[in-house]
């Protein structure tokens, strides 16, 4: 908050966040960047999987035969599904 941040607070029964950004996004001519639900930040996500699996090769692992993780909004998820064998 010190910083210039501002805390939206709303109701998850009713209203949609989703909606909020993009209302405060249009008002402030911003650029709404979404977390998980787009083509580009998968992909982006999917080069953490790539990243790993060069480093895994680079030790002489091989490649992950397995993978955990986290799923929030699902974009690590799919990013690591596309970019993973």
């Amino acid at each position: 908050l010190a910083l210039g941040a501002e805390v939206v607070s709303y109701d998850r029964a009713t209203e949609s966040r989703e909606k909020i950004a993009a209302r405060l996004a249009e008002a402030r001519g911003a650029v709404l960047v979404p977390s998980f639900d787009d083509p580009w930040v998968i992909e982006g996500q999917g080069s953490a999987g790539i990243e790993a699996a060069a480093q895994m090769a680079a030790l002489g692992l091989g490649a992950p035969s397995r993978v955990v993780v986290p799923c929030g909004g699902g974009g690590l998820a799919a990013g690591l599904t596309l970019a993973l064998p």
